[in-house]
């Protein structure tokens, strides 16, 4: 579902839900990785995500900034995580783009504080 609040403006909420049919080592985080604490701890996987990605589409530049807030709770873990997500991406070709995101860890148990990721993307059929 999607919303476009004005010409290049478009907002994507989203809602996922994670469960397992059986138990999995889960501890760790909402990713499912092993705990590095206790690797043999096991527990079904129960995580809610709610994100509220905003786009904003920059045409003369053929370049987006997004910002999307990212609220997790993690019932397997009983704890939440609130993280907020910069996109800056820029087209470089036809069918290639170039971005980078920086995700900031908010609130909750705490993880990492800063993610910062570099993405080149090549779209197909465009």
């Amino acid at each position: 579902m999607s919303y476009r609040l004005t010409p290049g403006v478009m907002l994507y909420p989203e809602l996922r839900v994670q469960l397992s049919g059986s138990e999995a080592n889960s501890l760790a985080g909402i990713n499912g990785l092993p705990d590095a604490e206790d690797p043999e701890k096991d527990d079904r996987l129960q995580n809610f995500t709610l994100q509220a990605p905003l786009i904003i589409q920059l045409e003369s530049l053929q370049a987006w900034i997004g910002l999307n807030p990212q609220y997790t709770k993690s019932f397997a873990e009983k704890n939440y995580f609130l993280f907020l997500r910069t996109d800056f991406g820029k087209m470089v070709g036809d069918k290639t783009s170039l971005a980078i995101t920086i995700s900031k860890f908010v609130a909750g148990q705490p993880r990492l504080n800063v993610i910062v990721q570099g993405k080149f993307q090549f779209f197909i059929g465009r």
